[in-house]
């Protein structure tokens, strides 16, 4: 009897549910979505539209056509932001009312609309539609609106007028270049003053090299996120339409030339002025958008002006995943860390019982940060090593011992470089480091120093 009423409490339960699920939820969202379609001004398919006008008093017409793609035909010929002007007509497209006022309008004048500050015209096969947008409403919350197919003045809201009063700068083409990085295989930076830097992608496509150097070897990394950079490049002001004045703008000469050659052997050139220290912007023109534009200054810093600054400078290749053992040692204290499962780490303080760590983010903290630094130069091998070093790094493949680093104590108020001596296949080398690699490396070993009870995740 008592599974039969339990069964009894659920079908009891399930139908009032469905009940409610049906007539509160799908039914009240089927109303609204009925009310809306019924308050719609405008009704076509963004993708059916083959013409589009934006007329704005005080303004040039701007006129878009589209054959194979959509181009700007007026006021000047230029490429279309496609997402832009994919946005545009999809907001258009559903533009609807809050309030009719009047449904057959005397007075057109009364509402703004006889000479209509914004009018937008579009064509879908031979038919073309209008959308005028008059004065605002007493409240200043909405806008008078008509359509040429209707007699009616209506009320839409004030936020479409920012959507839709577009203008030629928002809807044309911004990217100053068009490629994708995987798809480059010379990238190339000519500096005014005389320097320059290339280098060129292997026959797969993977790494790149320098032919004049070959065996000076570059860091993968720093190549991808310039090239990445590049591709990401937008105008945020258009300053001529045309590739003219370039003196006026330090583009004649420019302060440097970017150059970039895809595998299908197209070519593509970017001219960057100096930048200005008070706005951080600079003038740029692209062979892929032959305009003066203005663009933020951040890529000027991150352009090499030696290749030496591509060069990989990692201390060691760190496989993460092969590393199965740690000997660290910092001031007085030591520690071993060996790892016995994917996210498990035992250690061993000194001469102590070994314990497990409860967190295995400290032992990844301290790999990530010894993968990413980089030496700054290299030294004299001949410089002596610190007898008792300060710091001491031992990592191990399994019980193959991958590198050896130690270094020398410092004040705490030296933040400058500082010198590291590393062991590697019977090797020894010194290089230097900055004080800030040093001081991420040291602020990981000082954690796993700590008690297992005062550690905290970042």
């Amino acid at each position: 009897m008592k599974w039969r009423n339990s069964f009894i409490y659920l079908l009891v339960f399930l139908l009032v549910g469905g009940y409610y699920y049906y007539f509160e939820v799908v039914k009240k969202e089927q109303k609204e979505a009925s009310e809306r379609e019924s308050k719609r001004l405008v009704r076509f398919q963004p993708e059916s539209v083959g013409d589009l006008e934006i007329h704005a008093k005080g303004k040039e017409k701007l006129h878009l056509k589209k054959d194979d793609q959509w181009r700007i035909t007026e006021p000047i010929r230029a490429e279309v932001d496609a997402s832009s002007l994919q946005d545009y007509l999809i907001t258009l497209s559903k533009v609807g009312f809050e309030k009719e006022i009047t449904s057959a309008a005397e007075d057109l004048k009364a509402y703004g609309l006889q000479d209509p500050p914004l009018r937008i015209r579009w064509q879908v096969g031979e038919l073309w539609q209008d959308l005028l947008l008059g004065d605002k409403n007493p409240a200043g919350d909405a806008y008078y609106a008509r359509t040429g197919d209707r007699t009616g003045v209506y009320l839409i809201s004030a936020g479409i007028w920012n959507v839709l009063n577009k203008n030629l700068n928002e809807l044309r083409k911004r990217e100053l270049f068009s490629f994708l990085p995987k798809d480059a295989r010379v990238f190339e930076v000519l500096w005014r003053e005389g320097g320059s830097v290339r280098v060129e992608a292997g026959e797969d496509g993977d790494g790149w090299r320098v032919s004049d150097y070959p065996q000076l070897k570059i860091k993968k990394s720093k190549v991808e996120n310039i090239l990445e950079q590049l591709s990401w490049l937008r105008a945020r002001e258009f300053l001529e339409n045309e590739a003219v004045n370039l003196k006026k703008y330090g583009l004649d000469p420019p302060h440097v030339i970017v150059k970039v050659t895809l595998k299908d052997g197209k070519s593509m050139e970017l001219r960057l002025s100096g930048e200005k220290k008070e706005e951080k912007t600079l003038k740029a023109m692209s062979s892929q958008l032959p305009a003066v534009v203005q663009i933020d200054g951040d890529v000027l810093k991150d352009l090499p002006v030696e290749v030496a600054t591509l060069e990989d400078r990692t201390l060691f290749s760190v496989e993460r995943e092969k590393i199965r053992q740690v000997k660290c040692r910092l001031g007085d204290e030591e520690i071993q860390l060996v790892q016995k499962g994917e996210n498990q780490w035992n250690y061993r303080k000194g001469n102590a019982k070994e314990g497990i760590l409860k967190e295995a983010w400290p032992v990844r903290s301290l790999l990530w940060n010894l993968a990413d630094a980089e030496y700054d130069r290299k030294l004299d091998t001949g410089l002596p090593a610190p007898a008792v070093p300060h710091g001491r790094l031992e990592v191990f493949y399994n019980e193959s011992k991958l590198v050896t680093l130690s270094w020398a104590k410092r004040s705490e108020k030296d933040t400058g470089p500082v010198n590291l001596w590393m062991e590697q296949d019977g090797k020894s080398q010194t290089v230097q480091v900055s004080g800030e690699v040093l001081s991420k490396i040291e602020e990981d070993l000082s954690h796993l120093m700590l008690p297992e009870d005062q550690k905290k995740n970042p």
